[in-house]
């Protein structure tokens, strides 16, 4: 998915079947993922090797858990997360198919179920390199 604002593959827009939470839509995830982005995008480094910049949040205080972002690696996200869960694998797709040298990956994690990523393109003139 590409659009003015840099995102090349996202799972924010997704029309997900899974109903979360006896029925209830994502929307409330997806409108948090979206003030996530606009407010972290610039945050993310391209790196050298596969690397996916994620956040906890905090349902009771609807915000995240910090303000800061933590650098997983494939190794980190299947240590941390169940790969049978669909929105993991989408993940472990953008991390295993994305150039790192040229496009950054930032996620805002829900809970062991909903994990919201997207691929973002760094903008021309302000890539600074990959940083491991």
């Amino acid at each position: 998915m590409k659009g003015e604002s840099g995102i090349i593959r996202s799972n924010r827009d997704m029309n997900f079947p899974i109903k979360v939470k006896k029925g209830r839509e994502m929307q409330e995830e997806q409108q948090a993922f979206k003030v996530f982005l606009s407010m972290n995008h610039h945050k993310a480094d391209v790196t050298s090797e596969p690397t996916a910049y994620l956040q906890f949040y905090d349902r009771k205080e609807c915000a995240p858990k910090s303000n800061s972002l933590i650098a997983f690696k494939v190794e980190d996200v299947l240590e941390t997360f169940d790969r049978n869960v669909e929105l993991v694998r989408f993940l472990l797709h953008q991390m295993h198919t994305y150039d790192c040298t040229s496009q950054r990956i930032l996620g805002l994690v829900f809970d062991d179920n909903i994990i919201m990523s997207d691929v973002l393109r760094v903008p021309q003139g302000c890539n600074p390199g990959p940083s491991a």
